[in-house]
């Protein structure tokens, strides 16, 4: 495959716009805590997005919005 056939055409080019995170709250462990799931959507200025899954809760989520600045304005 050549460099112009991986190529995307222009009109599907896309730039993230932002990211937002969320927490949920899992089940109880056995000493009584809740596990927290972090849920990250990648938002698009043609209004698509992508959602994804972390496994270290809080700490993974303040990563994904530390990250923001610097994937903002790029094409995914």
């Amino acid at each position: 495959m050549t460099d112009s056939e991986r190529q995307r055409p222009p009109e599907r080019d896309v730039k993230i716009t932002g990211i937002e995170t969320m927490g949920v709250k899992g089940n109880p462990r056995d000493n009584g805590e809740h596990y927290t799931w972090g849920i990250v959507k990648v938002k698009t200025d043609a209004g698509d997005y992508g959602i994804g899954e972390t496994f270290r809760g809080e700490e993974s989520m303040d990563v994904a919005m530390r990250m923001e600045s610097l994937v903002v304005g790029q094409n995914p």
